[in-house]
């Protein structure tokens, strides 16, 4: 799985969760994001795609396809989904 490095963005709100996001990276690929990259809400797993100036938005129109049965989103949802849980798991322990 390729992601870029973490880069500071303008302050958005996952569309989902509301978590306030102000850093991302661009999943699939190895470099900062730019507008159109996807990504995912570090917080549910929310798709989001970079819009003008690097904000985060919804998917819409034919990124829809683009991003069905990308191996790189769904990686990055399942390694999210670990972490989170392993997290929880801990705090429950302590």
């Amino acid at each position: 799985m390729s992601i870029g490095p973490d880069t500071p963005i303008p302050v958005s709100r996952c569309t989902c969760c509301g978590h306030k996001l102000d850093m991302a990276m661009a999943v699939g690929s190895p470099r900062p994001p730019k507008r159109g990259d996807f990504t995912i809400c570090i917080r549910c797993g929310t798709i989001l795609v970079f819009g003008k100036k690097l904000r985060l938005r919804e998917p819409r129109g034919r990124e829809f396809h683009d991003i069905a049965g990308d191996i790189d989103l769904i990686n990055a949802q399942k390694i999210l989904k670990i972490v989170t849980e392993a997290e929880k798991e801990r705090e429950t322990i302590h």
